[in-house]
């Protein structure tokens, strides 16, 4: 492959879009379809200007940065969890992110929900099926149900766990606060977890309506 003076090879712009020396697009999205990438987030990009403003400003510079640095892969060994109320783009915003990953050519799994992953962990450990990507993927994105249970609490500690022996970083999406995430949490499972994102703890990011 030639070099790139528009990228450097990386795939990614320095103002974070991906570059147009990577796979042709037609090719990208047959590819993606193995991913279970929904039609209507397939080729979508995060901007900060269509997030609501009602969490403030600071809302929409955070998932940029955070968009940012995930596609540039400078975030590394980081465990996040971005707390914000429902329809504010962290859907978009973490298919987004996985495409212009595969775009890179970096390995990435679909978008999946703790209790899906739950499933496919104990197929894993039962010896009923021996792929576990998951555990291997640079970066994993995981939605956490509206309903926490303790199997949920018990799965994110897990996953973080196994995924921080190789070096790997875990971003959860939850609708809602932090608080609310932690409610019934009297074990401290979760609120235990919560720190820099460094080793097996959480970096939160919690944010609500204003006014």
């Amino acid at each position: 492959m030639a070099y790139c003076p528009k990228c450097g090879n990386t795939g990614v712009r320095l103002d974070g879009t991906p570059c147009d020396c990577q796979l042709p697009t037609d090719t990208i999205y047959a590819d993606l379809v193995g991913l279970d990438i929904p039609d209507q987030y397939q080729g979508v990009r995060f901007s900060r200007a269509l997030v609501p403003l009602d969490c403030g400003d600071f809302y929409g510079k955070t998932m940029e940065e955070l968009h940012q640095q995930i596609t540039t892969l400078q975030l590394c060994n980081q465990n996040i969890c971005i707390c914000a109320p429902p329809m504010h783009g962290k859907t978009v915003w973490a298919y987004s992110c996985i495409q212009n990953l595969f775009r890179q050519r970096v390995q990435v799994v679909p978008l999946w929900d703790v209790l899906e992953l739950r499933r496919m962990m104990y197929d894993y450990d039962m010896g009923r099926t021996n792929s576990a990507d998951y555990y291997d993927v640079k970066y994993l994105f995981l939605k956490i149900p509206a309903e926490v249970t303790h199997q949920v609490r018990a799965t994110i500690a897990t996953i973080i766990d196994r995924r921080v022996r190789k070096g790997h970083s875990t971003i959860f999406l939850f609708n809602g606060t932090w608080s609310g995430l932690t409610i019934g949490d009297e074990q401290g499972m979760l609120k235990g977890l919560q720190g820099d994102g460094s080793f097996s703890s959480i970096k939160v990011y919690s944010f609500y309506k204003k006014g």
